[in-house]
């Protein structure tokens, strides 16, 4: 989390980003940060696709169509399983992403990539995988108090303790 929080901050950003994990708030929160940083309210360059069936066509010619009145290109692929990427096709796309774009592949809670396989391998040596775990302890305990406070309330520790005793220690 804190290469991605890095490469947000220094606007460096790798061709490929593999954002995995079970913390729902923190990814989509990592993620909408990237896209504002790339592209911010351009909907020219930003294009996003969701489900099993893509279109690799589409999205290799998005991917290597210089972006339009920007610097950047941003592609997010949502519910893309990773784990069965073996056709060459695919692996091609991942090999030779453009320097003007940046690709995103979330995967849903639950769904893990097999590190093992030739394509994560891949994936993780053109780019960045990053796994959003559950915040436990005092980062997540400083995070609902900030949420409180942000809406002009107070917490005490212990109530934040209960709280995430009775909800689950999740973000979302």
């Amino acid at each position: 989390m804190k290469v991605l929080a890095q490469d947000i901050k220094t606007g460096e950003f790798k061709p490929v980003y593999l954002i995995c994990g079970e913390e729902a708030f923190l990814k989509k929160s990592y993620k909408n940060r990237m896209k504002d940083a790339l592209v911010g309210d351009d909907t020219m360059n930003f294009h996003y696709f969701e489900g099993k069936g893509l279109d690799l066509k589409e999205i290799i010619s998005l991917a290597d169509t210089m972006p339009f009145f920007g610097d950047r290109t941003f592609v997010e692929l949502r519910g893309f399983d990773v784990n069965k990427c073996r056709d060459e096709r695919t692996t091609a796309l991942f090999a030779d992403i453009p320097d003007w774009c940046t690709v995103v592949i979330t995967l849903p809670t639950g769904m893990e990539p097999d590190g093992r396989l030739s394509f994560i391998k891949q994936l993780k040596s053109a780019g960045k995988a990053v796994n959003f775990t559950a915040q436990t302890g005092t980062p997540l305990n400083n995070w609902i108090a900030r949420r409180f406070e942000a809406n002009g309330k107070r917490i005490d520790r212990d109530a934040v303790d209960r709280l995430v005793f009775l909800s689950g220690d999740l973000m979302n």
